[in-house]
């Protein structure tokens, strides 16, 4: 249920539920509920590419604002 502004970047399964001004990198989106997995399906999920704010555009080098701002988080859950 959490928002992001930016990029989510994952080298496997993404499993969204929220919402995402910006771009979402993944090799596949993954959905489970019993009894199905769903694969590249978003569900209760929203993505705005259009909506990711200017210092997340990349790549470098481009018209406007070319400093990046980078974000790193950790989850306490694991």
């Amino acid at each position: 249920g959490a928002t992001v502004r930016g990029l989510i970047w994952n080298a496997g399964q993404t499993v969204l539920a929220g919402s995402v001004f910006g771009t979402v990198a993944t090799t596949q989106f993954y959905q489970y509920a019993s009894p199905t997995a769903y694969v590249n399906w978003l569900i209760d999920a929203y993505v705005d590419v259009i909506g990711r704010p200017d210092r997340f555009h990349l790549p470098l080098g481009f018209v406007g604002v070319n400093t990046p701002a980078v974000v790193s988080m950790r989850s306490w859950a694991e």
